[in-house]
């Protein structure tokens, strides 16, 4: 950094990752740029979000730098579990990723065969207690997934697919575990009656067919048109 007194480093700068301001903001004594030319400074990076970002720099006396010679940094998640591992064909299978660098992350970054998750409020789903404190997905369908008449599971193979995170500019999405799509876990509806109703009136309707209860700690969604 050229051009700044080193005495009023800490009152007039400002760097920040991503939209996040870098702490304890000052000069790095023991570095040197060689040439004599200019100051080393060094921060401490707060917690951020998971993914590629741009280092800006503000000095509040001379203004910001030149943004097109910035570096850039990247965030990576660590994660400790993805939980459950398996799941539906269909898709919608609630996962929870814990770990730390998933702040501000969204379900719609959150890839699973390289398809985006939903948000599980989209279907009607909340967060458990066992699940605080992470990042609730539902699953999209399993690639190529196409189910034409009724389900067969038997039709059906198990189909492994990558859970990563999508990043900007052109990263590759950072891989963080693998999803297995399982025959044996996809809920099918063999029929539903009655079929026919009054769209003025309300109406009970009774479906069969398997893995409709889940796991009995929540109750299915279910939906019409």
């Amino acid at each position: 950094v050229d051009g700044i007194e080193a005495a009023s480093i800490e009152e007039d700068v400002v760097i920040r990752i991503g939209g996040t301001d870098c702490i304890d903001v000052g000069v790095d004594k023991n570095a040197s740029l060689g040439d004599g030319a200019g100051i080393v400074l060094a921060c401490r990076v707060a917690p951020g979000t998971v993914g590629t970002h741009n280092v800006t720099f503000l000095s509040r006396s001379q203004g910001a730098a030149d943004p097109g010679l910035a570096p850039r940094v990247r965030y990576q998640a660590t994660i400790d579990s993805i939980s459950p591992s398996k799941g539906s064909l269909a898709g919608g299978t609630p996962i929870v990723i814990k770990g730390d660098g998933l702040r501000a992350v969204n379900c719609s970054t959150v890839l699973v065969g390289g398809s985006p998750c939903t948000d599980p409020e989209s279907a009607g789903l909340v967060n458990r207690p066992e699940q605080a404190g992470g990042l609730m997905c539902l699953t999209p369908p399993a690639p190529g997934f196409v189910v034409a008449g009724d389900f067969d599971a038997g039709a059906h193979q198990q189909t492994l697919a990558n859970i990563s995170l999508a990043e900007s500019y052109g990263e590759p999405p950072e891989t963080l575990g693998v999803f297995a799509y399982e025959p044996s876990r996809t809920p099918s509806v063999r029929t539903m009656s009655p079929t026919d109703a009054s769209a003025a009136m309300s109406l009970t309707v009774t479906l069969e067919g398997a893995l409709l209860v889940g796991d009995g700690v929540e109750s299915p969604v279910i939906s019409i048109g």
